[in-house]
C-alpha cells in the first residue's frame, strides 16, 4: 500500500498538469480571438475587381437596399450626372432626374436616391428624392443646405454652415441639433443609430473627424489620433453594415478602426500601391469595400492670357509644387504621385532627382541666392519636416529634430532666413536663423497657417486655420491685418516678383478662380475661371504657382477614375 501511494499522487498530478495545460490553451485561445476582435491590424484586402470603365471623374457611391446596384455622380462633359451600374460590373445607366447639376447624397429603405441640386461643401440648395427607375423627383419641403442624410429612423439630418438640423423624413418640422467647431461634411449614421460622424474642415487640404450622439450631444474630436503619424486627413468614414468597424480614408488610403465606443483603438491602413481611394461604401453583406480609385497622374498647366485656357508647361509633365529661382534660370518641383523632389533648367534640362521614395516631398522653395531648397518632407513613421538641401542635391538635412509637423517654409530676402508653420496646438508661424540655428515665433500667428514672405522681405501673409481668411503682417510695423475674406477657400499662393500682389486659387460655392490680391489696399483681381478645370489632389490639396513672368500654373487631373469592388477580410 505505502508503494502505491507516490504513484496515485503523480497521476492525480499529472491529471492537474493537464488540466491546467488545456485551460492555458482555451485562455490562449480566448485571448487571440479578443485581440483578433479589437486589433484589426489582420484586416487586408484579399483581391479587387473594377466595376466601371470609362474614366469619367466619379463621386458619392450608394448603394441599393437588395445590394445589387451603386449610384453615384459622374463628370460628363463638364456636367453633373448620376448613374447607376450593377454591383458585378457592366456598363452604367444615367438616371435621367428632373434636377439640375444632380449630386448623390444617399439612398433610403425604400430605395429613393436623396439628390441635391449643385451644392458643394458649403453651398446651400435644395434636396429631392429621385426614383432611379423613372428618374421622376420631388422637393423634400422648403429647407436648404448640404451633406444631407437619412438616419436610419428615416428623418433627414443636413447641414447648413456651421449648424446640423435634423426634419422629417419629407424636410418639414426642421431644428437644429448642434453647431459644429467648423463647416462639417460627409455626415454618416452608426447602424444602430446611436451615433453619427462627420469631417470638419477644408476637404482638399486639412480636416478632423468628429462624433457626436444622435441628439447632438456629446460632440468630441476622433481623428487624427494625438501622436498620429499618417498624413493630417482623415475623410469622409462609413460604418460596416455590422457596426463593428469604421473605414476612412486618409491621403487617398483607405484605414479601418475597430469601433469601440469610449475606448482606443488604433487605425490600420489595409490599401497602398499607386491608386488613391476616395467614397468608401461596405457592401450589404459586409464582404466587400466598394470604392472609387483614381489612377494618379498630374499634367502640368499654364494660363495663356490670349485663349483663356490652361495649356501644357514643361512638356505637361506630371507635377506641382513648382517654384523658379529669382534669375528664372532654375526650376524645381515635386514629381507626382511619387513625391520626390527635381530640379532642373529652367526649360527642362540638367535634371537632377533631389530625394527619392519613400521619403515624401512638398512645398519647395528656392533661396533668393539661388544655392539652396527649403521644403517640407516626411520620411516613412516621422511627422513632417523643414529639410534644406543644395542646388546640387548634397547634404539633404532636417533642420529641427523635434516631435512637431512642420511644413510650408518660406525664405527672407537675405536667404538667411526661413518662416515656416509649426503644427502646435494651436500651430503658429516661426522664424528659423539659419546662421544661429535659433528659432523665434511670428507674434499673433496663432491658428495661422502657410506663411508667404514677399521677395522684398516686407510682408508674411498667412491664411486663417480654415483657409478663409487672407491674412498680412507688416514687418516694418509689426501689425496684422486683413489682405481678403469672403471670396471663398484660399489655396496656395505666391506673391508676384515685385511684391506688390499675392496670387492665390478660391474655391466658392458657385465658382472656382484664379485672382490676386494688392498687398497695399486688398483689392481683388479675378484673373480666370477654373470652374471646368479638372485639379490634381496632392497630398496637401490642391496646388497653384506662378511661372516668370507672373504667369499662372496649376497641376491639372490626368489620371482616371474607377469603381472598385475590394474583397477585404475583417477579423
Amino acid at each position: 500500500m505505502a508503494s502505491s501511494e507516490p504513484v496515485a499522487n503523480s497521476d492525480t498530478l499529472s491529471r492537474w498538469w493537464m488540466l491546467a495545460g488545456v485551460i492555458a490553451v482555451i485562455a490562449c485561445a480566448v485571448e487571440l480571438v479578443v485581440w483578433l476582435r479589437l486589433h484589426p491590424a489582420l484586416t487586408k484586402i484579399q483581391s479587387s475587381s473594377r466595376i466601371t470603365n470609362d474614366a469619367f471623374p466619379k463621386d458619392n457611391i450608394v448603394i441599393s437596399n437588395d445590394g445589387t446596384h451603386l449610384y453615384f455622380d459622374e463628370l460628363s462633359h463638364d456636367r453633373s450626372v448620376v448613374v447607376g451600374v450593377s454591383t458585378t460590373g457592366g456598363a452604367t445607366t444615367p438616371i435621367n432626374a428632373a434636377v439640375a447639376d444632380p449630386h448623390v447624397l444617399d439612398i433610403s429603405t425604400q430605395s429613393e436616391l436623396l439628390i441635391s441640386s449643385g451644392a458643394t461643401e458649403t453651398d446651400n440648395a435644395p434636396f429631392w428624392v429621385v426614383s432611379p427607375s423613372s428618374g421622376s423627383a420631388r422637393r423634400l419641403g422648403e429647407v436648404l443646405g448640404h451633406d444631407a442624410v437619412w438616419e436610419p429612423n428615416g428623418k433627414l439630418v443636413f447641414v447648413t454652415g456651421k449648424d446640423v438640423y435634423i426634419a422629417e423624413h419629407d424636410g418639414t418640422n426642421p431644428r437644429k441639433l448642434f453647431t459644429a467647431p467648423g463647416p462639417p461634411f460627409a455626415v454618416h449614421f452608426s447602424p444602430d443609430g446611436s451615433r453619427m460622424r462627420f469631417t470638419i474642415g477644408n476637404p482638399k487640404s486639412r480636416t478632423t473627424m468628429w462624433e457626436a450622439l444622435a441628439d447632438g450631444s456629446g460632440m468630441h474630436p476622433i481623428l487624427p489620433l494625438p501622436g498620429w503619424t499618417a498624413p493630417p486627413a482623415p475623410c469622409c468614414g462609413q460604418w460596416t453594415p455590422d457596426g463593428k468597424y469604421f473605414a476612412f480614408v486618409d491621403a487617398g488610403r483607405i484605414w479601418v478602426v475597430a469601433d469601440r465606443p469610449g475606448k482606443y483603438s488604433e487605425p490600420t491602413q489595409i490599401s497602398s500601391g499607386s491608386l488613391a481611394f476616395h467614397d468608401l461604401a461596405p457592401s450589404r453583406d459586409g464582404k466587400r469595400l466598394f470604392a472609387i480609385g483614381v489612377q494618379p497622374r498630374a499634367e502640368l498647366v499654364r494660363f495663356d492670357a490670349t485663349s483663356g485656357q490652361f495649356v501644357p508647361f514643361l512638356g505637361g509633365i506630371s507635377s506641382g509644387d513648382v517654384d523658379f529661382s529669382r534669375d528664372g534660370q532654375w526650376v524645381t518641383y515635386v514629381s507626382y504621385p511619387d513625391g520626390s523632389l527635381w530640379r532642373s533648367k529652367a526649360d527642362g534640362s540638367e535634371r537632377l532627382r533631389l530625394t527619392s521614395p519613400p521619403m515624401q516631398a512638398a512645398s519647395a522653395r528656392w533661396s533668393p541666392d539661388g544655392e539652396r531648397i527649403a521644403f517640407s518632407g516626411q520620411r516613412p513613421g516621422e511627422r513632417w519636416k523643414l529639410w534644406l538641401v543644395s542646388k546640387d542635391g548634397e547634404n539633404p538635412e532636417a533642420q529641427t529634430l523635434d516631435n512637431v509637423a512642420e511644413a510650408d517654409p518660406t525664405w527672407f530676402s537675405d536667404s538667411n532666413m526661413l518662416a515656416f508653420v509649426r503644427y502646435t496646438q494651436p500651430s503658429e508661424i516661426n522664424f528659423l536663423d539659419l546662421k544661429t540655428h535659433t528659432r523665434t515665433e511670428l507674434p499673433g500667428s496663432e491658428g495661422l497657417w502657410r506663411p508667404r514672405w514677399s521677395p522684398d522681405g516686407r510682408f508674411v501673409t498667412a491664411l486663417s486655420g480654415d483657409s478663409n481668411v487672407l491674412m498680412i503682417y507688416d514687418r516694418s510695423g509689426r501689425k496684422w491685418r486683413q489682405l481678403a475674406s469672403d471670396l471663398g477657400t484660399v489655396g496656395t499662393s505666391v506673391w508676384s516678383h515685385d511684391s506688390r500682389y499675392l496670387y492665390f486659387d478660391v474655391t466658392s460655392p458657385h465658382d472656382s478662380t484664379y485672382m490676386r490680391v494688392r498687398a497695399s489696399d486688398g483689392k481683388a483681381e479675378r484673373l480666370a475661371s477654373l470652374k471646368n478645370v479638372r485639379r490634381y489632389l496632392g497630398l496637401w490639396g490642391f496646388w497653384s504657382g506662378l511661372a516668370p513672368g507672373d504667369v499662372p500654373l496649376l497641376a491639372r487631373d490626368a489620371g482616371e477614375q474607377e469603381v472598385y469592388a475590394l474583397e477585404w477580410r475583417l477579423p
